[in-house]
Formats: structure tokens, C-alpha cells, sequence
């Protein structure tokens, strides 16, 4: 999928999958790289690009021959069609090392999935567990390199997966294949297992903490904490919570834009180091633990709303 390779480059990214589609944009590739004769033009679909967050530096890169995307002169996005989260993605990851791109609009879509939540997050410096994107079938072969990178177990998790669902515990080879072929139109991540005594889920409104639930499994069975799965909660007085737990929590909210949004915070067993989860755009208000409180809190939230047009 090059037309030449030479710098200053320029790489084009495209939603194009059926056979026509792509001997069409690789047609146009060619036509382009005619038109820019000073520069290297190479294009690309979605599904050749992966990333990592690993110590907390951010990469996207080709998968074929790991380069980084970062590594090109300019980006254009030929076209999103079914990876708007995936373009997301790598729109953020581009901003963030300076490479220009076709495609700002891209920067003002609020990350709503785990993929484009994780690199809103990296960019903005904070914690979360090492993780590895490959579009499905890449994931296959591969299980020695995730394991070198993540550690076993790990977790596989779908991107858009909600109240611990699509959300497994990976230790060999076959269940990681098994979960490819099962999910093979959906999209996941790989990310290394924290070990976890529970985690926390903090409410907050307009940057504000309005409640602290810890959650915690009832089984080792599982290695999930969601209420949804059977887990216990209980409320965390918000005037004792610690300090800097509630600060990186208030920073991954305010890196969403939300006004309304639930932060999922865990802290390792053995350091005591935090890692943000997730930061989600609905964090089960009207189910779950503590509706009562929950209902309470979106009320005065909507007061607040119809008394600032008054």
C-alpha cells in the first residue's frame, strides 16, 4: 500500500476495505504521490494501525513494520466511515507530538469509547495500566509479544464494552484466539491485570466530587469489581478521601470535558499506585448502588441548570 517512501512523507489513512474500495484509494495514492513529486506518500487503512500506552508514553504505529505514525511529515485522514474512534484516537496521539493532519475536527469529539478515552488520558499525563490496541485479527500470533508487554494474566476488553461486559482474563494462547474468533467484528483492547482489593467509582459533577463508592468482587472467581457482576459497594465519606487520589480523578474528569461523569479509579495491591480505568460518559445513575444518593445528586444538577436562565 506505497507509493514511494522517501522524506518529507506524508501518510494517508482510510476507512477502504472491499477490494474495489481499496485498488481505488491505492489508484489515488499513486495519482497523489504524482501530483506531490518532493514527497514520500504511503497510505494506509485502519486496520493496519495499532497503539500503546506503555509507562505512560503514547504510540501509534504500522503494524507491518512498526513505524511510528508520529515518524511521517503530515497525516491525512481520507476517511473515518466505522473507525470515527479509532481516527479519534490517532488524531490525539498526532496533536500531542506536533505532526499536522487533515482532520481537526476530529480534536473536538468527546472520547466516549476506552480507545479514545486512553489516549485523552496518556496525552494528559495520567496513570492508567499498560495497554496494547491491534484491530481483531492481528491479536492472533501474537500471544509471546503481549506477554512480554503486559504480563499474564492480562485483560481483553471490548472498546465499547459497559457494566463489565466484554470484559475477560487472558492466560494462554488458545482463550486469547477463542475471544478473537468470537468477537471478530468488534474491536478490543489488551491491558496489563492490576492486582486489586476493589475499586473506586467517583461521581463527579462540573468538577466536583459528589460521591465515592468502593467496589468490591465477592469472588476471586472473577476479577471483576462492577456492581453489575455481583459486586458489593459501599459509600466513601468524600471529607476523608485521599487527597491525590481525588486529584488525579478530578484532572481524568476535567481531560473529558463531562459535566456529569464517573471515574473508575483502582489502586495496585502490592504499591499502592493509582491507575484510571475509565472515565465514563453515563455512570449507571439510574441503576446500580446507591440510585437514592445518585437520583439526589442528578436533581440538584438539574436545579442548577434551569436556575442559571433565570
Amino acid at each position: 500500500m506505497t507509493s514511494t517512501t522517501s522524506a518529507p512523507s506524508i501518510l494517508m489513512i482510510s476507512a477502504a476495505e472491499t477490494p474495489d474500495k481499496i485498488s481505488m484509494i491505492d489508484q489515488f495514492a499513486h495519482a497523489l504521490a504524482g501530483q506531490l513529486r518532493n514527497y514520500g506518500v504511503k497510505w494506509a487503512t485502519y486496520r493496519d494501525v495499532g497503539m500503546t500506552v506503555l509507562d505512560g508514553q503514547l504510540r501509534a504505529f504500522l503494524i507491518a513494520d512498526d513505524r511510528s505514525v508520529t515518524d511521517f511529515s503530515a497525516v491525512y485522514f481520507k476517511s473515518y466511515g466505522s473507525y470515527f474512534e479509532q481516527a479519534v484516537a490517532l488524531a490525539e496521539i498526532l496533536e500531542a507530538a506536533g505532526v499536522p493532519f487533515g482532520g481537526k475536527e476530529l480534536l473536538h469529539n468527546v472520547p466516549e469509547h476506552k480507545l479514545s478515552q486512553m489516549t485523552r488520558l496518556a496525552v494528559a499525563g495520567l496513570p492508567q495500566p499498560d495497554t496494547l490496541y491491534l484491530p481483531m485479527e492481528h491479536y492472533l500470533g501474537r500471544f509471546d509479544h503481549i506477554r512480554q508487554l503486559l504480563g499474564v494474566p492480562f485483560i481483553f476488553k471490548a472498546i465499547d464494552g459497559k457494566k463489565g461486559k466484554d470484559n475477560y482474563l487472558v492466560s494462554d494462547e488458545k482463550a486469547l484466539a477463542d475471544l478473537v474468533s468470537e468477537h471478530a467484528e468488534r474491536h478490543f483492547i489488551a491491558q496489563k491485570f492490576i492486582p486489586n482489593d476493589g475499586d473506586l467509582r467517583l461521581v463527579i459533577v462540573r468538577q466536583k466530587i459528589q460521591l465515592i463508592m468502593k467496589r468490591q468482587r465477592t469472588s476471586e472467581a472473577t476479577h471483576l469489581n462492577n456492581t453489575s457482576t455481583g459486586a458489593t459497594a459501599q459509600l466513601v465519606p468524600i471529607e476523608t478521601f485521599d487527597e491525590g487520589l481525588a486529584g488525579i480523578s478530578l484532572r481524568a474528569a476535567e481531560s473529558m470535558q463531562r459535566d456529569i461523569t464517573g471515574v473508575d479509579l483502582l489502586v495496585e495491591r502490592s504499591t499502592n499506585k493509582p491507575y484510571i480505568l475509565e472515565v465514563n460518559a453515563s455512570p449507571q445513575l439510574a441503576s446500580g448502588a446507591f440510585v437514592a444518593e445518585k437520583l439526589a445528586i442528578v436533581a440538584d444538577y438539574v436545579t442548577k441548570l434551569v436556575e442559571s436562565k433565570e
